[in-house]
């Protein structure tokens, strides 16, 4: 599976348009008014036809000028007003329209970052995620609207102007489209290496905002090893391929105005010289000779114009490549249906097996194990032998490759997901705190928070004291992940969390492993009173953490090798004594 659309750039501009859709009201009057300033275009050189005409009649003695002297002043003002004017409702007006897309596209991207199969994951980082959600989106909501705006503005104006022209010469307006297939073509050749060089520098941005995440986020580690020069190195290097992608897009973007340029002068001469002759024939006025060269000089602009959206269009079906492949990103599915209000929290794990895309050896073998109602089971071994993948069975993170996982005698593959996760609650050492309130944090999915509830959860996990010196108390915010925190408070927060979803099942994934004497002290009390009564499943690297479960269960490369109480395992020369004295004791 993977993000990159296939689509072609003329699709996927066609798909993105069903989300201006809705607002098309709004899209509509602003096109309108755009073709109104553009409108105002042919009139400027027409105005000079006239004015020059008259001028030229009244030299002559041939007849007074048919207007007041006030009148061509006031006619400019009006030409040019009208033209700001109807330019700056279309820019309003697309502009809002714009931004109402740009916010379902970007609502419909975090749909499918929040629903999407887990693999996702695994496949994007979350600065790639970040760029897409955010950055790309806007790129592509400024490209589609530029390519319409100043593109169709642009168009209108040369179809106007194109049109005055054959009207005052069809002649010699002909030879203006001589110069449209060369343009054509090379605009053509270069928009491939453009799209080409610009989906190279999206790769490379992509990499460069993930080593800023992740220096960021490993800041410490760097400093502590001294790695900042590599690291520097390593970005500065990456910076330097993407300027060298960025100059060679620039280049391209760069080269259209000149071609388009050249093209237009060569036309232009060729028409000024025909001009001139007819002039001095007698077949044109002056009028007709100026107004002709002045709209002649006026479609030099937007066909620059032109060439200028070539890029941006570029940007954007690159980018827009990226969000579709997200949105098409398979949902996680799930056929099951099973829903159940309330379960004891009976565990059977029956032949499980599974082996993760590339691993050396199968994660879990043939795995069978039951685990009674309200019973605690810790699951020990050591690294890789499968204790994580076990418990991520449980809420369906993993999913077997053979046998299953019941819970009260429905496999997890019957269950609705939503359902069977409502009745699964989870601590682990790598306590993930939401950037909210404490009251946020604790009633996390519930549509419709119970403060009462939630400070019962903060006093069985020995918080509310705490909480209650907090400036607003229990809405006070706890700032990114939670770093306002200590991180004993931190995983009491999240021991809350459990304590108030109140889940059957719940699974302890070493919540106590980076914790000091103190605070472990505190958290495992806080445990004590979360375990009450739930059927629990530790994945415990302390000692203090297994004492007293009712069943130690020892994992070596995806097998279960021992099982029992702490006091039966120790008394034999077994694996898990071995790891007692190795890892379990010396803490």
């Amino acid at each position: 599976m993977t993000l990159t659309n296939s689509d072609k750039p003329q699709k996927l501009f066609v798909r993105l348009f069903d989300y201006y859709r809705p607002h098309y009201k709004i899209f509509l009057t602003g096109y309108l008014f755009l073709i109104l300033a553009s409108l105002c275009e042919p009139l400027i050189p027409s105005m000079m036809k006239i004015l020059l005409d008259h001028a030229g009649a009244q030299a002559a003695a041939v007849k007074p000028t048919p207007w007041p002297i006030w009148a061509p002043p006031l006619a400019v003002i009006a030409i040019f007003a009208g033209r700001a004017l109807f330019g700056f409702i279309s820019s309003v007006a697309l502009g809002t329209a714009n931004n109402k897309a740009v916010t379902n596209l970007q609502n419909d991207v975090f749909k499918r970052v929040l629903d999407g199969d887990l693999s996702l994951y695994e496949q994007e980082s979350t600065s790639s995620l970040i760029s897409t959600i955010r950055g790309e989106t806007q790129t592509v909501g400024n490209s589609f609207v530029g390519v319409l705006q100043d593109g169709g503005r642009n168009l209108l104006t040369m179809i106007g102007l194109t049109a005055y022209l054959f009207w005052l010469n069809w002649q010699l307006t002909l030879l203006v489209l001589v110069v449209m297939p060369i343009i054509g073509f090379s605009i053509r050749k270069i928009g491939q290496r453009m799209r080409a060089t610009h989906f190279k520098a999206q790769k490379i941005a992509e990499e460069v905002n993930y080593v800023i995440e992740e220096n960021t986020h490993a800041h410490k580690l760097i400093r502590l090893h001294g790695a900042q020069d590599a690291q520097k190195s390593r970005f500065r290097n990456l910076l330097e391929s993407l300027r060298n992608q960025t100059t060679r897009a620039l280049i391209s973007a760069a080269a259209i105005t000149p071609i388009t340029q050249i093209a237009a002068s060569f036309a232009l001469a060729l028409i000024l010289s025909l001009a001139l002759q007819q002039n001095e024939a007698g077949k044109v006025t002056v009028g007709d000779f100026a107004a002709y060269i002045t709209a002649m000089l006026m479609l030099i602009s937007p066909l620059k114009g032109l060439g200028d959206v070539l890029p941006s269009l570029h940007r954007g079906s690159v980018a827009l490549k990226r969000i579709f492949g997200l949105i098409d990103y398979p949902q996680e599915t799930h056929a099951g249906k099973f829903k159940a209000p309330k379960v004891e929290g009976k565990i059977d794990f029956v032949n499980v097996s599974k082996t993760y895309p590339n691993a050396d050896h199968p994660a879990l073998q043939n795995v069978t194990l039951s685990i009674q109602p309200n019973q605690m089971v810790a699951l020990v071994g050591a690294s890789g032998s499968g204790k994580t993948t076990l418990a991520n069975l449980l809420p369906s993170f993993v999913r077997p490759d053979g046998g299953e996982v019941r819970i009260d005698g429905v496999a997890i593959a019957d269950w609705d997901l939503r359902s069977l996760r409502n009745h699964i609650a989870m601590v682990s050492q790598d306590t993930i705190l939401l950037n909210d309130t404490v009251l946020a944090n604790v009633c996390i999915g519930d549509e419709h928070p119970n403060q009462a509830r939630a400070e019962k959860a903060l006093t069985d996990a020995y918080l509310w004291q705490h909480i209650q010196s907090m400036p607003q108390g229990i809405l006070t915010g706890i700032g990114h992940n939670g770093h306002t925190l200590s991180g004993g408070q931190r995983q009491r927060l999240a021991i809350a969390r459990a304590l108030y979803k109140a889940a059957p099942i719940l699974i302890l994934d070493e919540a106590t492993s980076a914790l000091d004497a103190e605070s472990e002290h505190m958290v495992q009390a806080a445990i004590a009173k979360l375990t009450q009564s739930r059927t629990t499943l530790v994945i415990a690297h302390r000692l203090s953490t297994i004492l007293h479960t009712d069943s130690i269960v020892v994992m070596d490369k995806g097998k279960i090798v021992e099982q029992g109480t702490y006091n039966e395992l120790i008394k034999n020369n077994n694996l898990f004594k071995r790891l007692a004295q190795q890892q379990f004791l010396k803490n």
